[in-house]
């Protein structure tokens, strides 16, 4: 019985992972990113424009698809994690997924703010998410849990 509960599990969560990849392909627009690179690629002041049919903001839908599929990875891996009882471990993936989701988010904002860049904001946000889970572990190995 657990053997089919957690092969069904494997599927569902394998369609959903590929429902998610298909709907990033066609929403995504991969076109323009093609586009700007071939510009970019020439050099002079085309780096500092934008090109028709871009907007200057920032798409949030790779942000969003990224949040889903953590998620996703997060409940498959506590899911099987836990074998005796799959669906706790899932809810336990899903709220360590929740909780890293929310560190990283709140502390690329704060970076943010403060005037850092993306690639900064986002790699100190990386950083303390590791550091939490390197206590984690640390703590784990001290208490023999």
């Amino acid at each position: 019985m657990t053997t089919t509960a957690l092969l069904l599990s494997t599927v569902v969560t394998g369609l959903f992972l590929l429902a998610v990849t298909a709907y990033a392909v066609r929403a995504f627009p991969w076109q323009r990113l093609a586009t700007r690179a071939t510009a970019v690629a020439g050099g002079g002041a085309a780096d500092a424009r934008v090109l028709p049919g871009e907007t200057a903001a920032p798409s949030r839908t790779p942000v969003a698809l990224g949040g889903v599929v953590v998620l996703a990875l997060c409940g498959g891996i506590g899911a099987a994690l836990v074998p005796t009882t799959p669906v706790l471990g899932a809810l336990v993936g899903l709220f360590a997924g929740l909780l890293a989701l929310y560190v990283t988010w709140g502390t690329y904002h704060i970076c943010r703010s403060r005037g850092l860049h993306y690639a900064q904001a986002v790699g100190i946000g990386v950083w303390i998410l590791a550091m939490v889970f390197l206590v984690g572990v640390v703590a784990r190995l001290l208490l023999g849990g």
